[in-house]
């Protein structure tokens, strides 16, 4: 009989005050993906142009980002602990973005995958 150890389907993601979490399913990671994209583009322009691009736009698809992938007030809660910084969201975004690939797959399973791709 082979026992398969269940992995667990959240990823906790502490900020210390409060904690969030964030489910592994397909939709959730490539909501997180799809919206990745949108905030890198919308930061990159606020970089290019010193700090003056559109920071509203960029805080309006963060607070849909948090909301869409943590629930309802998500953002709220990490644009409040940021001290009302959209670029310290959105820093905080890229590591929860970061820490969620690290997690999704461990170290064993990756060398189990190597090894059965031929890497």
């Amino acid at each position: 009989m082979v026992v398969i150890n269940l992995r667990n389907k959240v990823i906790p993601i502490d900020f210390g005050e409060f904690q969030l979490e964030f489910s592994k399913s397909d939709e959730n990671i490539e909501k997180m993906q799809s919206f990745a994209q949108d905030l890198q583009l919308e930061a990159q322009k606020i970089v290019d142009e010193d700090g003056k691009g559109d920071v509203t736009k960029a805080r309006e698809i963060l607070k849909l980002a948090y909301n869409g992938i943590f629930g309802d007030g998500s953002f709220d809660k990490v644009y409040n602990l940021s001290g009302q910084s959209t670029v310290d969201c959105i820093n905080y975004f890229i590591e929860i973005m970061q820490g969620v690939e690290q997690e999704q797959i461990s170290k064993e399973s990756q060398e189990l995958l190597d090894r059965y791709l031929g890497k």
